[in-house]
């Protein structure tokens, strides 16, 4: 990914006092570099995506999805977009972090632990499991935009989109709303109507 402000500017966040919330800050030899709280922003999107696949694998099942292959030979391929994005998650995070950072990852995030549980587990205090805690958002939430040659950031590229004929990514079920059985009147012809009423009675 190339970190420009067009990229960055979405997922900044605009109280932060580093990058006044366009997602880039100034590093070395004057140039810009992406500000922290754009990584975080990237690593709390891919880990409400995984926090859906997960629910989704567990309730509903796995769900085979076909692709469409782009190129001169088009063709359909079948995959499980969901359990790959969910073990790409997990392995991405394992590759970057140290032994410290992908307890906390494992503890907090996979497992859903609370801040007293996992400090008690890994003997650190509050403020040591708090870094940690930003540290991981920022070393995966990079690893997931800057890998090559697909990326888990934008997950719309991840998952291949969307195309007509072809329902939503993750195939979830597509709720058509039914037709309004009553027909929607503004209040000036209800009230009119109210009036004739009242008055020819």
């Amino acid at each position: 990914m190339i970190w420009d402000r067009s990229n960055t500017i979405a997922m900044a966040d605009l109280g932060c006092v580093h990058c006044h919330g366009y997602g880039l800050r100034p590093g070395k030899a004057k140039r810009e570099t992406v500000c922290g709280c754009v990584l975080r922003g990237i690593f709390r999107a891919c880990y409400a995506r995984f926090i859906v696949c997960e629910v989704y694998a567990r309730n509903v099942g796995t769900w085979v999805r076909g692709e469409h292959c782009k190129g001169r030979d088009r063709h359909l391929m079948y995959g499980r977009k969901a359990e790959e994005f969910r073990a790409d998650f997990c392995l991405m995070a394992r590759r970057v972090l140290d032994e410290l950072e992908h307890d906390v990852f494992r503890l907090h995030f996979l497992a859903e632990r609370d801040c007293v549980y996992c400090c008690g587990r890994l003997h650190i205090d509050r403020g040591k499991f708090f870094h940690t805690v930003y540290l991981v958002q920022e070393k995966a939430g990079r690893a997931f935009a800057e890998v090559e040659p697909f990326g888990l950031f934008p997950m719309d590229e991840y998952f291949g989109g969307t195309t007509d004929r072809l329902r939503p990514s993750l195939c979830l079920p597509v709720l058509r709303s039914q037709p309004c059985a009553i027909p929607l009147r503004p209040p000036v012809t209800i009230r009119r109507q109210e009036e004739a009423a009242y008055a020819a009675a």
